[in-house]
C-alpha cells in the first residue's frame, strides 16, 4: 500500500475514532501533516520505531513514539509544523499522525 492509500485509511480511522468519542475542535489537518512528515522521514530511514500492530492503544503508541526512534527527526518535523501552522491544543494530532505513518510505512 502506498502513501495516498495509507493516508486515507489511517486518517479515516483516526477521525472515526475521535468522532465516536465526541468532543469538538479537532484539527484533522494536523494529523495529515504529521502523517505526511512521518512517512517522509520513514522513507528516508530516519525514525526507527519497532513494528506496532493497529491494536495498540493510543497511550502505548505515544509512549513508543517518545521513547524510540530518531527524536531529532521527529522534533525537526514538529518544529516545521509549528512554524507553518502555529501552536494548538491539538498538536497531539500531529504527533499521532507522525507515529502512525511510521507504523504504516513499516507495514507496507
Amino acid at each position: 500500500m502506498g502513501f495516498d492509500e495509507s493516508l486515507r485509511e489511517w486518517r479515516g480511522r483516526h477521525i472515526a475514532y475521535w468522532q465516536e468519542r465526541g468532543g469538538s475542535g479537532y484539527e484533522w489537518d494536523r494529523y495529515t501533516d504529521g502523517f505526511t512528515k512521518g512517512w517522509r522521514d520513514a522513507a528516508n530511514g530516519k525514525p526507527r520505531l519497532p513494528k506496532l500492530s493497529r491494536e495498540n492503544n493510543l497511550k502505548y503508541l505515544f509512549f513508543l513514539a517518545g521513547q524510540c526512534g530518531n527524536e531529532q527527526a521527529k522534533n525537526q518535523s514538529r518544529a516545521e509544523h509549528l512554524v507553518a501552522h502555529g501552536p494548538s491544543d491539538h498538536l497531539w494530532q500531529f504527533d499521532h499522525g507522525y507515529s502512525e505513518a511510521i507504523t504504516a510505512f513499516q507495514e507496507q
